[in-house]
């Protein structure tokens, strides 16, 4: 128990006595215990001299029983020095918890309230709260941690893309600037402004810079050639969004033109073309040089088999002629008109001569030939043909290669270059010959289509003429195309130029500027031979007496050119297949001098006998002709050392020229001016025995009426076997008989199947077939009419 006492007085302030009150301890103690101080937490009461009244929670053992006055010196120290209130830290003896303690003394009362807490009680809140807080801070640093390698990530992820996105622009930029493609942006308007360009497209149209190129060329009527195509090109790029290869022609200040290939695409939002241009114009030229290849080629085959078909009818034209002529009197009106007919036929025989050189199918002679031995030699010649208004110059390299070629070609080169330069120069000029070494590489052959690498003589033709135009230089090769006026020219010269220069494998280019003049370059290739001057023994005999073995498969030309044979002296023995030329070479007694043969048969070929004969008889001398074309002749390989040849038709001059020239007779042969009596051997079943025949022109129609059934025959029978080879064989035959005897209606359906059977055109060969037949039998029955009415 406690007591409190307080005094009371009266209103006036004068003492009316005391107020005891005792308070249980026990209050004091529950109310200690209502209040939150903490597990480790002590309230006590004391009084003045510092002795325990009350404690809460009570504890137990030696000091701490109501009444002890215990107190540390420190505590009495800061009685001393604080009496009213204060705090100070100090480890409880009686339960040995450290605590903070805080004290005070009630007013107007002689005791002390003692409030003591360990730091882990009154520091819990506090620690709530920092945990709470470090939480906090904790998840706001993870945040600001993921945030930030989050950021770190992106700003890297960025960095990187920028660093690959500048590199990339970087390398685009170098792959759009080192292109050899033109790159570009315009706009699709009708100037075509460029918005942007590559130097590889400013270097197409020869400028140095894109900002030159922009300048100078920056609108759709500067650029193109025909400025009307571009409407085209929009309505196909607003069609389908893009183009791919479309092929423009521009023009370049400098006055020359490129070929340009455009590939773009548009973007509609903005209007603006977007694409690559490649510089196309090296293809366009190698194009159009194929082109001019394959239809010069065309029309060398066209040409070729013109020629070849109408020399057949020029052999028979010109040895009727011969004949008449050897028949009339020599000053009558009948022999004049023969020999009109005679010289026109020559001189369309020179015609197809020079179709033949065109189409490369002329039969040639090649020699080795010093290129500057020979123009020396012609320049007299040129110079007349040039006339005085032109001066003459030769230029000629020393060490000269060998070149191998027919010089009769090469003086047809020189005469119609030559002639070409002269009338291109009409009142004065300057004409140069010159001739060089020539090596052409790879670089060279890919931009000139005809040529190949090797080593090559050069002659070099050129003239300060008027010049050729640009669209004129893609024609004048071609046969017939001429500028000259009607009477000048046959515009063949240029023609017949190139054929001879491609079939000898060399090459022709031409240089031309309008009102500078003109230069050839005609290419021969090289061989490996030194030339060596040969000298040229003309025979002088034109008839002999001697024994010639004639064969020719077709019976009608192997007839006529007996005759001819005749009238010249010969003695002729007759074979109408190799084969039975091999037997009646074997078997006859009669010496034979001569073998005339044809080259091309069916079966063996005419070399294959020659071949047979040689291995038996080595001295036997041999004469080829052929109508056939020398790509024909080339594989039948016949120009060798010792072999002679003279093509068809046959000139009847020639022909016993070139056979005293084969013969080369040492001892002199009689001449006479009516040939001696000559018989015409024909095999029979015994080959050792021959008859003697005659034949007029009657015979040879009778002839041919009566191998028609056969020709017929052998056409149908090739149709129906398939062998369309066999057919073209037999028609060929049949065409060049026909034209012999005049039946040009049969001459005609025959040519007609030729051409057929090259296209397999089987439905139109069964009905010339039919008409074949037709025409046979109405042949025939006119024949028939024209016997008996005579």
């Amino acid at each position: 128990m406690v007591p409190l006492a307080r005094r009371y007085n009266f209103p006036d302030g004068r003492f009316a006595g005391i107020i005891l009150s005792p308070v249980p301890l026990d209050d004091f103690s529950a109310i200690f215990s209502s209040l939150d101080i903490g597990k480790g937490g002590a309230i006590s009461l004391r009084d003045e001299n510092q002795s325990v009244i009350t404690r809460y929670p009570e504890v137990k053992g030696a000091g701490s029983s109501i009444g002890h006055n215990n107190i540390s010196n420190t505590l009495k120290q800061l009685l001393h020095n604080q009496p009213e209130q204060g705090t100070y830290k100090a480890v409880v003896k009686y339960d040995l918890v450290e605590r903070t303690i805080s004290y005070r003394k009630l007013t107007n009362y002689p005791l002390y309230v003692y409030v003591g807490q360990s730091p882990s009680d009154y520091l819990a809140s506090w620690y709530k709260e920092v945990l709470l807080v470090m939480g906090v801070l904790a998840l706001f640093t993870l945040f600001t941690l993921a945030a930030t390698w989050h950021l770190c990530r992106r700003w890297m992820h960025e960095a990187v893309v920028n660093n690959a996105l500048t590199e990339s622009e970087q390398r685009y930029r170098e792959l759009v600037e080192s292109s050899p493609a033109g790159i570009y942006k315009r706009y699709l308007g009708d100037d075509g402004n460029y918005l942007y360009v590559n130097p590889s497209m400013a270097h197409a149209f020869h400028c140095p810079t894109a900002s030159e190129f922009i300048e100078r060329y920056g609108t759709i009527d500067k650029r193109w050639k025909h400025p009307e195509r571009h409407d085209e090109f929009k309505a196909l790029l607003l069609k389908d969004g893009r183009i791919n290869g479309y092929e423009v022609e521009c023009c370049l200040e400098d006055g020359s033109s490129i070929w340009i290939s455009l590939f773009c695409a548009l973007d509609a939002t903005t209007g603006i073309i977007s694409g690559w241009a490649m510089d196309v114009t090296e293809r366009i030229l190698l194009q159009d040089q194929l082109y001019q290849s394959q239809k010069m080629e065309s029309i060398g085959q066209l040409a070729g088999g013109v020629a070849h078909d109408f020399n057949n009818m020029l052999s028979v034209i010109l040895e009727a002629a011969h004949l008449s002529l050897l028949k009339v009197p020599e000053n009558s009106d009948l022999a004049e008109n023969i020999t009109a007919i005679k010289t026109a036929a020559e001189r369309s025989s020179n015609i197809t001569r020079q179709l033949l050189a065109f189409s490369r199918k002329e039969i040639i002679v090649p020699k080795p030939i010093d290129l500057n031995t020979h123009l020396l030699e012609s320049k007299n010649m040129l110079s007349r043909l040039i006339g005085e208004h032109v001066t003459l110059t030769c230029h000629t390299a020393e060490n000269l290669w060998t070149l191998l070629l027919d010089p009769s070609q090469l003086d047809q080169i020189l005469m119609n270059l030559v002639a070409n330069a002269r009338d291109a120069m009409q009142n004065t000029g300057f004409l140069m010959l010159k001739t060089d070494n020539i090596q052409v590489d790879e670089t060279y052959c890919q931009l000139h289509l005809d040529a190949r690498p090797g080593n090559y003589v050069r002659l070099t033709v050129s003239d300060t003429g008027h010049g050729i135009e640009r669209e004129t230089l893609k024609h004048i090769f071609e046969p017939f195309f001429t500028t000259k006026n009607i009477d000048s020219g046959t515009g063949l010269g240029l023609a017949t130029v190139y054929g001879i220069v491609t079939q000898n494998k060399g090459f022709i280019t031409v240089y031309s500027e309008c009102n500078r003049g003109t230069e050839f370059s005609v290419y021969f290739p090289r061989i490996m031979v030194e030339y060596q001057a040969e000298e040229q023994v003309m025979p002088t005999q034109l008839i002999g007496s001697e024994t010639i073995l004639l064969v020719e498969d077709e019976q009608i030309l192997l007839k006529m050119t007996t005759k001819i044979l005749q009238e010249l002296g010969y003695r002729v023995i007759q074979a109408q297949s190799p084969e039975t030329a091999l037997e009646i070479f074997t078997n006859s007694a009669q010496e034979i001098d001569l073998v005339l043969t044809d080259l091309v048969m069916p079966g063996m070929s005419g070399r294959e006998m020659v071949d047979q004969i040689m291995k038996r008889h080595p001295e036997t001398k041999v004469l080829f002709m052929s109508g056939y074309t020398a790509d024909v002749v080339s594989r039948q390989q016949i120009l060798e050392e010792g072999m002679f040849f003279i093509q068809k038709p046959l000139d009847v001059r020639l022909l016993s020229v070139k056979i005293q020239e084969v013969l080369r007779v040492s001892d002199a042969a009689i001449l006479c001016d009516v040939p001696a009596t000559s018989t015409v051997h024909e095999t029979s079943n015994h080959p050792a025995s021959f008859t003697i025949e005659m034949y007029d022109d009657t015979d040879i129609i009778e002839l041919f009426m009566t191998k028609a059934p056969e020709y017929a025959e052998n056409i149908r029978s090739a149709l129906m076997q398939g062998d369309y080879s066999m057919m073209h064989h037999h028609a060929h035959k049949l065409k060049g008989a026909a034209v012999t005897v005049g039946f040009h209606a049969i001459a005609r359906i025959a040519e007609e199947l030729e051409a057929a059977t090259e296209n397999d055109e089987y439905s139109i060969l069964v009905v010339k077939v039919d008409q074949l037949t037709q025409q046979f039998e109405a042949s025939q029955q006119s024949l028939n009419r024209r016997t008996l009415s005579a």
